[in-house]
């Protein structure tokens, strides 16, 4: 499944979905890792 796909799957369920700030490539693998929904960066 392609990360776009990903996505709209999460965003199609019902409930909320917990995304944590990703700050960098190595907080976003340990963010992965802890089995969060998603990741998130401004």
């Amino acid at each position: 499944m392609i990360q776009a796909e990903k996505l709209r799957a999460l965003l199609a369920q019902d409930g909320l979905i917990v995304a944590t700030g990703a700050y960098d490539c190595i907080t976003a693998r340990v963010i992965e890792q802890a089995g969060f929904s998603g990741a998130a960066n401004s």
